[in-house]
């Protein structure tokens, strides 16, 4: 009897030692979404979502916790910010929140259960903010660009800000002579920014109103159209500070109109596609005193990848030539007084 006591502490001990050379089992908790944010909903750290709904709208605040994981399927492509609903979305550095793919199996494991799946630049859609508000900080986005090429999409009288995120793998593109970034904004110029992000190995990056201003701070590594393509007119004070990747003008008439003016820090390349122009409503006024410093600013044709990369996406099958673009008239009333600088390049300097 005394011995079977002594061996009892021995089984004990084996059987521990066995449970810790065991695989720990996998705690992550997956979660289907099926239905519609209508009340106020947190998504915990830790936790995968699997987004399954056909237009999927968020129509309360969404709170999503570092460390979430958000997959798309093919049916739960877009996620939506409907009337009076937000999404609240910050990482951190070390545990970001990301969104992907459904067969995405690096992030989360193989979450669909088909054994090996790899997932490709388009998988998914978009998180359409619309006119309402999202903050993301610390998020990282693969795969996403169904549809028109965005993965977020910033509507005209939306809030938010996207700050140390990372773009990786996305679509974006042009769309006849329409440019979407994987990040697209129309929003309010004092309501949105993006900082400290880094737009890798995606079609196209990024597209901005051009009343939007844009520091420094953001990285564009190995996109195949390197840029941020601006669109509409500047009516108040802007800064473009980026100069990793060029400043592309994709409409036809870049206006700085009355009162308003355009800051440009040293080293910015502005791009215009062809026939396009910009015109100076009040002169040299509207822009910074640097504007025709050769050795601060330049202004460039689309096709000119000496500078700022190569923004239309052909790797060298294009050369600039005279005349690509119409150039910077600093008197539009009259429109007749076209720039000379030696900073402008490949412009014909005259309208036909």
């Amino acid at each position: 009897m005394k011995s079977k006591l002594y061996l009892l502490p021995l089984f004990l001990g084996l059987a521990f030692l066995l449970s810790c050379g065991e695989d720990p089992i996998d705690q992550t908790e997956i979660v289907e979404v099926n239905n519609n944010i209508t009340e106020a909903t947190t998504w915990s750290g830790g936790s995968i979502y699997v987004i399954n709904k056909y237009d999927f709208y968020v129509d309360a605040d969404l709170t999503i916790m570092p460390g979430a994981i958000i997959k798309f399927t093919e049916t739960g492509a877009n996620m939506t910010i409907g009337s009076g609903g937000s999404i609240t979305a910050n990482g951190e550095a070390s545990n970001p929140i990301i969104f992907t793919s459904y067969a995405d199996d690096s992030k989360g494991g193989d979450t669909n259960d088909d054994g090996s799946s790899t997932a490709s630049a388009g998988d998914w859609g978009l998180i359409d903010v619309g006119a309402e508000n999202a903050e993301f900080t610390y998020c990282e986005f693969y795969y996403g660009g169904l549809g028109n090429g965005s993965t977020i999409e910033y509507g005209s009288n939306s809030q938010g800000f996207v700050s140390n995120c990372l773009f990786k793998h996305n679509l974006g593109g042009p769309s006849g002579n329409y440019f979407f970034g994987v990040l697209h904004s129309e929003a309010n110029p004092d309501n949105f920014s993006v900082t400290n992000t880094r737009f890798e190995n995606n079609t196209l990056p990024l597209s901005i109103n051009a009343d939007i201003s844009i520091d420094g701070s953001n990285v564009f590594s190995e996109n195949q159209y390197q840029g941020i393509f601006v669109d509409g007119t500047v009516n108040d004070t802007t800064n473009w500070g980026e100069t990793n990747v060029a400043f592309v003008y994709t409409g036809q008439n870049f206006q700085i109109n009355d009162g308003a003016k355009l800051n440009l820090e040293t080293g910015v390349v502005i791009k215009f596609v062809s026939n396009s122009e910009m015109y100076l409503y009040n002169g040299i006024n509207n822009l910074s005193s640097n504007y025709n410093d050769p050795s601060e600013v330049n202004y460039t044709s689309f096709n000119d990848d000496t500078m700022g990369g190569d923004s239309n996406g052909d790797g060298n099958a294009s050369t600039p030539t005279v005349g690509d673009w119409y150039g910077i008239d600093v008197d539009p009333y009259n429109r007749a007084n076209y720039a000379d600088w030696e900073n402008i390049h490949y412009d014909s300097g005259s309208v036909s």
